[in-house]
This record gives structure tokens, C-alpha cells and sequence, in this order.
């Protein structure tokens, strides 16, 4: 029987993450910190907080959501937001799909929104 992970193998899976509408640049910072401290993965934040992470970071992962919390966005927006993220140095995207249309049995309308993934031009 293999072992169990460890606490860092752990950590090292996982996003840390600040998505909160009142997160403030000190909050991401602060996020950044702990995040080092840590050992996770990347941090995850909003798109604008982008540049905030990437600027804390000192070669912390960023990853960025698009179309949250919702996922109610028009898949052009999603692309949108996605490449500005990508832009302002996010390494990885977090796509939010439209929950109604998956709960409702609609697969095909969340496979049709991770097309947009093809608009995103690669960092």
C-alpha cells in the first residue's frame, strides 16, 4: 500500500485562492505570501488582481477565473476576459461553465463555451 501524501505533496496541488469583490491589492499580497509560504501550486484571483499577483509573486503561478461567479457570460466574453488575464501575466485559466445549462442536461452548451479556450492566446 503506497503511503499517504504529504502535507508539500498536498500543497503542491492546490490553488490558493482570493476571489472575494472587496479583495484588496494588500489582500493579494498577503495572498501571495502565504501562498509562498505554503508551498501550494498557484494562486488564483480575480482578473483584474492579475497584475497585483504577478507583481507580489517573485515567480509565484497565477491563474485567473473567467465568466465567475456566474457563468451566465457569453462565451466571447469569457474569451475576452480569459486573454486580458492572460495578458497581464496569468499562467492559467479557470472557466466558470453556465451551471443551469449543465444541471439542465445542456452538455453541449459547456462543451460549445470551453471552445472559447481556442481564442486564448497562450502567455
Amino acid at each position: 500500500m503506497a503511503s499517504p501524501p504529504t502535507r508539500a505533496q498536498l500543497a503542491a496541488l492546490i490553488d490558493h485562492t482570493l476571489l472575494k469583490p472587496e479583495a484588496t491589492r494588500a489582500d493579494v499580497a498577503a495572498l501571495v505570501a502565504e501562498a509562498a509560504a505554503l508551498g501550494v501550486y498557484a494562486v488564483c484571483v480575480s482578473p483584474s488582481m492579475v497584475p497585483v499577483a504577478v507583481d507580489a509573486g517573485a515567480g509565484m503561478r497565477v491563474a485567473a477565473v473567467a465568466g465567475f461567479p456566474s457563468g451566465k457570460h457569453l462565451p466571447a466574453v469569457k474569451a475576452h476576459e480569459a486573454a486580458l488575464a492572460v495578458a497581464s501575466g496569468a499562467g492559467e485559466i479557470d472557466m466558470v461553465i453556465d451551471v443551469g445549462a449543465a444541471l439542465a442536461g445542456d452538455i453541449g452548451a459547456a462543451e460549445a463555451e470551453a471552445l472559447f479556450a481556442d481564442a486564448v492566446p497562450l502567455a
